[in-house]
């Protein structure tokens, strides 16, 4: 249901495409753009918050837990007699 809202066109009529940010203003949009893009103009003002999100949501979040590698190694000793 969620997916459906943020698809959803902001006003009535057909999508229109926007190409840089200067173009918004007035133009029929998806509610998921809208949203978006009111994060992105925040996070340009110098809104923290804002800018993580954007960093987060893009698939950029840096990991919160370290990654352990196990390191196996063989020893091979060879018997000698005497």
């Amino acid at each position: 249901m969620l997916n459906a809202i943020l698809d959803m066109p902001l006003k009535k009529g057909k999508l229109q495409q926007i190409r840089n940010l200067s173009e918004v203003k007035g133009k029929n949009i998806t509610v998921e753009q809208a949203i978006l893009l009111a994060q992105i103009n925040k996070a340009l003002k110098g809104n923290t918050a804002a800018a993580v999100f954007i960093r987060d949501t893009s698939g950029a979040k840096p990991t919160d837990k370290m990654e352990v590698q196990e390191i196996t190694t063989a020893v091979l000793t060879d018997e000698i007699e005497e």
